[in-house]
């Protein structure tokens, strides 16, 4: 395991109010936020940024996030969306910049960012 560098440690540490921000915890889970900030704060910057990308994401296509922001912290379990063989396929590709990637023991097509983010190999561009 290769020791993170100290970009990584500060931006990691100032990463969480953006994180409680998303969440965005009903009244009575707001006594939560140190515990919370514990748990994030245990996690690699690179796992923070799977972890809210995944999060936001869920959000934006309306799918369902804990309302306990701890459990959302402890129990989700960031990944990737292949999008091969989806329908839309071809918007998909209108509005992103895509590739071909290889994670996790197969390839699939995936946007430039996931690519990033999960640290896919064999990429080759798309579009």
């Amino acid at each position: 395991m290769t020791p993170e560098s100290i970009d990584s440690v500060l931006a990691k540490r100032d990463s969480f109010a953006h994180m409680w921000a998303l969440l965005n915890p009903d009244e009575r889970y707001r006594d939560l936020f140190y515990p919370c900030m514990r748990v994030w704060n245990k996690l690699s910057y690179r796992r923070q940024q799977q972890m809210y990308w995944f999060i936001r994401e869920k959000m934006r296509r309306g799918e369902r996030v804990y309302k306990n922001p701890l459990y959302a912290l402890t129990y989700i379990t960031p990944h990737p969306e292949n999008c091969n063989g989806r329908r839309d396929l071809d918007e998909i590709l209108k509005n992103n910049r895509m590739v071909s990637a290889y994670y996790n023991g197969s390839f699939g097509i995936y946007t430039l960012c996931e690519s990033t983010i999960f640290e896919m190999t064999h990429i080759t561009p798309l579009n």
